[in-house]
Parts: structure tokens; C-alpha cells; sequence
């Protein structure tokens, strides 16, 4: 009774972990584009900070050159003013562009921790695998030697499939686990061999 079940959980547990390599595969692929993304958009707003400074540099200029040239006397208010409200707006502009470049390296800064926690779990999986799939093949054979079960792996996952091998003759069975507990299963297997025994 325990060696099916054994058998059963370890055919689970695998199947599960495929299941999760393949998620864990999409989530790494969805990172890497995300990541692609994050970058270009930094680009943007390295190429848009470079451009606003240089207008701000370029106004500052112009206005010493205005100072420069005209006397207090003669520089209007329309003129400061106007001068003025330039400056605020590119300071405005600038403190934006700094929230969002902010904003940008946060999410990069979380996107670059789900990958060291996907490529950690990714990681674990496959040495999980390496190590769970050589000792799973060595017990379903020894399973199948003292039992005398042959279970048929190209059947739906919920139904558990096979034929049992004895000296009198040859039994398929074919049970639905949705509808029947693990632990009928089991028993049933083991009653079908103990008939003939």
C-alpha cells in the first residue's frame, strides 16, 4: 500500500513542478521584456532632461546677455516677468521629470528583485529535478518489479491507468482520482493484487 502511494505522490510532484518550470520560464520572459522597457524609458527621460537643460542653460544665457546689454533702466517688466515665468515653467518641468525618473528606478529596483527571486526559484527546480528525477525513475521500476503494476503515462492527468501483471494473467484497471480518493485507489490496487497471489 505505501509503495503506490509513494508512487502517486512522486508522479504528482513532478507534474506540478513542470507545471511551475513553465510559469517560472513565462515570468522570466515577461521580467526581461519588462526590463528592456524600463531601460528605454530611462533613455527617454535621460535624452528629455538633457534637452531641458540645455533650454534653461540657453535662457539663462539669454538673459545675462539681455542684462548685459540693456540698462536697468530700460529692461521692462513684461520682459522680467515673461523671463521669469520661463524659469519656473523648465523648474517645474525638471522637478516632473525627476519625480518620474524616481518612479522608473523604483520599479526597475522591483523588477530586478522578482528576477532574483524567479531565477533563485528557477534555480532550486531544476536541482530539485536533477535530483527527484533519476531516484522517481529507480522507484517507479522497483515499484513496478515487486508489484507487478504497468501504468499507462498517456492517459489524462486525473485518471490513473495501467494493467497488473501476475502469474495467472494480465488486469487493466482505470480509475478516475476526481472521483475516487487516493487511498481507495490505493486499496483497490493492492486487493487486484493480492487475488492472484
Amino acid at each position: 500500500m505505501d509503495q503506490t502511494d509513494g508512487t502517486l505522490v512522486l508522479l504528482e510532484s513532478l507534474a506540478g513542478d513542470m507545471a511551475m518550470s513553465k510559469d517560472l520560464s513565462h515570468l522570466l520572459d515577461q521580467f526581461k521584456e519588462g526590463v528592456g522597457q524600463s531601460c528605454e524609458i530611462r533613455k527617454l527621460q535621460a535624452e528629455h532632461i538633457k534637452s531641458v537643460s540645455q533650454e534653461l542653460i540657453a535662457s539663462w544665457k539669454e538673459e545675462e546677455g539681455l542684462s548685459a546689454l540693456s540698462q536697468p533702466e530700460e529692461s521692462s517688466e513684461e520682459d522680467t516677468y515673461e523671463v521669469t515665468n520661463r524659469i519656473n515653467e523648465v523648474r517645474i518641468r525638471t522637478e516632473e521629470i525627476n519625480k518620474d525618473t524616481k518612479h522608473i528606478d523604483e520599479e526597475l529596483k522591483s523588477v530586478e528583485e522578482q528576477k532574483i527571486h524567479i531565477e533563485s526559484a528557477r534555480n532550486q527546480l531544476m536541482k530539485n529535478n536533477t535530483e527527484k528525477i533519476p531516484k522517481f525513475n529507480h522507484d517507479v521500476k522497483l515499484y513496478s518489479q515487486v508489484s507487478g503494476i504497468r501504468w499507462q503515462y498517456d492517459c489524462p492527468a486525473n485518471e490513473v491507468k495501467g494493467f497488473i501483471c501476475n502469474p495467472n494473467g494480465v488486469k487493466p484497471f482505470s480509475l478516475d482520482s476526481k472521483q475516487n480518493s487516493q487511498f481507495f485507489i490505493t486499496n483497490y490496487l493492492w486487493d487486484q493484487m493480492e487475488e492472484d497471489w
